[in-house]
């Protein structure tokens, strides 16, 4: 039986796990133009490599005897600064990296037990109260130009696209 923290019902079947975005990066450290703080704290790094890595992996690890018995599916919420230099805090990109690995390596080892490992890598997500949504709105010519001349589509992805592409996995 998988618990996640002690004041949660046990569950005794899991078919499907979606880790999460985790925590959001300080502002004082992402600011508006992905322009990286070069102050950013040995603490800092960890808290974020912390959440961003073992929150999910560790959200995994409780439930994967539980999806090994349904022949389920793991579905890691990653970004598409764990793939490509953008700009983006080098602890944030460094964690997201770290959990496509994770999902890499994992899938191999229990794909012979029936369990789908994916990873999902969104770019630029824009939903209200977000950090996107706080970005346009301190910067929105900053921000529509960055649209224009960075991002293939031109446009912020939503999140019923993410929730699409996960229910599809």
């Amino acid at each position: 039986t998988g618990t996640v923290a002690r004041n949660l019902e046990p569950v005794d079947r899991c078919e499907s796990l979606v880790t999460p975005e985790c925590i959001p990066i300080p502002e004082s450290d992402w600011k508006v133009g992905l322009k990286i703080n070069s102050k950013t704290t040995y603490e800092n790094f960890d808290l974020v490599f912390r959440e961003n890595f073992n929150a999910p992996v560790n959200v995994a690890r409780e439930f994967l005897q539980l999806l090994k018995k349904s022949s389920g599916n793991l579905l890691f919420i990653t970004s598409i600064a764990g793939m490509e230099a953008i700009g983006a805090p080098v602890d944030y990109s460094t964690a997201k990296t770290a959990v496509m690995s994770f999902a890499k390596n994992l899938a191999r080892k229990v794909a012979a037990e029936g369990v789908r490992v994916n990873c999902i890598a969104p770019g630029n997500i824009h939903f209200t109260g977000g950090s996107w949504d706080m970005k346009l709105k301190a910067a929105p010519e900053t921000i529509n130009r960055m649209l224009e001349t960075q991002v293939p589509m031109k446009r912020f992805g939503t999140s019923s696209e993410i929730a699409s592409a996960a229910l599809f996995l």
